[in-house]
């Protein structure tokens, strides 16, 4: 048997057993376009059109069972369950794929907070970055047009010290 997680548009391989699929394989849209389901199950893949194409078709597997992973109600993935065996899975069997599906949503949910962590800090640390970068410049002209150098604030002295920065 297979087990693989699709997300919307790609499949993504993260345990198997049994024949090797490539790491990532586009899936057709109109798996991902069916969003309100709850479970599928294919008693022969071989034999179902709808089928055809399919990584897993194609690999041989006979049967499958599909649970959706969804996020704030999105399709966010899907765990896929594959037999070499017709009619292998049952709806007996949903509790426990729902069980497992879970457990990843919740794994995937962690990985995807601790990536937007990891992408808030790069960019709170880029903004830092340009903000020193800007201080710098700033402090540069202004030691370069001897600004601070010269004390006075009348207008007629200021536009004097514009005209010779210029």
């Amino acid at each position: 048997g297979c087990a693989s997680i699709v997300s919307p548009q790609v499949l993504e391989r993260y345990a198997m057993s049994g024949a090797r699929f490539d790491e990532v394989m586009e899936i057709p849209d109109e798996q991902v376009s069916q969003r309100s389901w709850d479970y599928e199950i294919i008693d022969d893949l071989q034999a179902d059109p709808s089928q055809r194409g399919l990584p897993s078709m194609r690999a041989g597997y006979r049967s499958a069972l599909r649970i959706p992973i969804r996020f704030d109600g999105q399709l966010a993935a899907v765990l896929v369950f594959l037999s070499n065996t017709p009619s292998q899975y049952h709806a007996s069997d949903v509790p426990v794929a729902r069980r497992i599906a879970d457990r990843i949503a919740l794994r995937l949910s962690r990985e995807r907070r601790l990536e937007a962590v990891r992408r808030a800090d790069e960019a709170s640390a880029r903004a830092q970055q340009l903000e020193q970068r800007v201080h710098a410049l700033t402090e540069e002209l202004n030691s370069l047009s001897g600004y601070h150098r010269i004390i006075g604030v009348s207008p007629g002295w200021r536009q004097v010290l514009t005209q010779a920065t210029q």
